[in-house]
């Protein structure tokens, strides 16, 4: 029996249409029989999580610089060690490790998905602004030299878009009451 995958992950045979399920990945048995095995725990976990982080930095590494998106790639995608990679740059592994940080925390953030995903609305200034800004994560001051507009405009630009992406996070702060 040949089994197909649609692009909606799910399974069809020749002889039956109907959709099922795609198989999930098995779980340790530490995980499924709830014994406490804190190695095979902690491995799923690890391994569910690199997964996850490749899937956000392929999904939005474009918008990052070239050099940034570069460096995520070879960490997080094609899993390099970080004082191999360090070695490749001529850099300290600390810098290296600690810019490898803050990029994946910049692709993880409320504000990024924000953006990314609802700029394609917005002004075009607004849309400059945001991506230098809060995809890119120029300062005010690198923005504005590199947009060619005053620091005042890019800042009142940002505080514009901060003000969206705050309205938009509140219902997450509120919850039920």
């Amino acid at each position: 029996m040949i089994q197909l995958a649609n692009q909606d992950h799910l399974c069809h045979t020749e002889q039956n249409l109907s959709p099922t399920p795609a198989p999930k990945a098995k779980r340790p048995r530490a995980l499924r029989d709830g014994h406490s095995n804190k190695g095979a725990t902690i491995r799923f976990l690890m391994r569910r999580r690199r997964d996850l982080l490749t899937e956000m930095v392929t999904r939005h590494s474009h918008y990052l610089e070239q050099a940034d998106s570069a460096l995520l790639d070879a960490v997080v995608i094609r899993e390099a060690r970080i004082d191999v990679v360090a070695q490749l740059l001529s850099d300290n592994i600390d810098r290296c490790r600690r810019r490898v940080r803050r990029l994946l925390q910049r692709l993880s953030s409320f504000e990024f998905g924000y953006v990314a995903s609802r700029m394609t609305t917005w002004s075009e200034r607004e849309q400059s602004v945001a991506r230098t800004c809060f995809l890119r994560g120029l300062t005010i001051k690198q923005a504005a030299l590199e947009l060619g507009i005053s620091a005042s405009t890019a800042r009142r630009t940002r505080e514009r878009i901060a003000a969206r992406i705050e309205g938009a996070r509140e219902p997450q702060k509120g919850g039920r009451r």
